[in-house]
């Protein structure tokens, strides 16, 4: 059966902590209206019974900044002061609405559905001077531990800031994480032998739908690695929204029986402008539209990531 995974991706000010200082931003108005656009994405998901696999910083859990500090890992020693974690941010932000959403964790567990994975504890920038494969390492293995105290859940997956998968080898090693979520690959010919899905190419500006074999990263331990297909934000312009939910719709119609799709969706938007909750609500309805019309052609499941490990382990058994 063909499979189409679907990542949210929820980081709130941690998803630009190495680009955005502790002063005021226009995306914070965007923050301040998450949980309600997440609120609506659930029930949206829950309508059409589908589970997706929530990318969430642990540090999201948090209810407050003494929390935070007290559980949070270390920034490591070496790390430029620019992108540290420091007090500043908490005078930013006293009441931690920008930074901490734990009754919007709480409602992502409830019932069971939906995958928690990480991002991390605070989404440590991989790629800066001074940060280490232990640093990485400290980094997920906290995330682990946190969301299992706030959450109950053991977490097996996880994704890094801007894509990049650092160490993974070692990270499976030292935590409970089994699967990783990597960036978009370069496009590989129609002879390599490679699992997954190959379309053609169609610009769309800053989110791209590229064509490409999807599925596991042969530079990387095989079955272990789940390469985006689409990444897309509700933001982007009309004619390009269109675009994207016609090649979505081919793309999932053309799923080959063995393969699996992986469609990521950032909650957070891709420009620093007001966040309306109406229109990003109904977007995410036609995304979820545009999957099901392609899904009734080619008979593809939705599946969380978590699921397709366990799909895979039973058939290795």
């Amino acid at each position: 059966m063909p499979t189409v995974t679907i990542s949210v991706d929820l980081d709130q000010r941690w998803g630009v902590r190495s680009r955005i200082a502790p002063i005021d931003h226009p995306l914070d108005a965007a923050f301040l209206h998450m949980p309600e656009l997440v609120h609506r994405i659930l029930v949206a998901m829950e309508r059409r019974r589908i589970a997706g696999t929530w990318f969430v910083p642990a540090a999201l859990t948090c209810g407050s900044w003494d929390e935070y500090f007290a559980v949070s890992p270390d920034d490591p020693r070496g790390l430029p002061d620019r992108y540290r974690i420091t007090t500043a941010h908490r005078d930013l932000d006293p009441t931690g609405r920008l930074h901490f959403l734990p009754a919007v964790i709480e409602e992502l567990v409830a019932g069971g559905v939906h995958e928690i994975a990480s991002l991390g504890f605070s989404m440590l920038p991989l790629d800066l001077p001074g940060v280490t494969e232990a640093d990485i390492i400290g980094e997920v293995r906290a995330s682990v531990q946190q969301f299992a105290g706030a959450t109950g859940r053991q977490v097996t997956s996880a994704a890094f800031a801007a894509g990049g998968l650092a160490c993974p080898e070692a990270i499976l090693r030292a935590t409970s994480i089994e699967r990783f979520r990597a960036g978009r690959q370069p496009v590989l010919g129609p002879d390599t032998p490679a699992k997954g899905v190959m379309l053609r190419p169609r610009s769309l500006g800053i989110n791209r739908l590229i064509g490409e074999f999807f599925g596991s990263d042969r530079s990387q331990p095989p079955s272990v690695v789940s390469t985006v297909g689409l990444d897309l934000a509700s933001d982007v312009a009309p004619w390009r929204w269109e675009m994207a939910m016609r090649g979505l719709t081919q793309s999932v119609a053309r799923i080959p029986v063995g393969n699996n799709l992986h469609l990521r969706w950032a909650t957070r938007p891709s420009q620093s402008e007001l966040l309306d909750i109406d229109a990003a609500a109904a977007r995410f309805v036609e995304f979820l539209e545009a999957i099901r019309r392609g899904a009734e052609q080619s008979g593809a499941f939705v599946a969380t990531m978590e699921q397709l490990a366990e799909s895979e382990r039973a058939q290795a058994a």
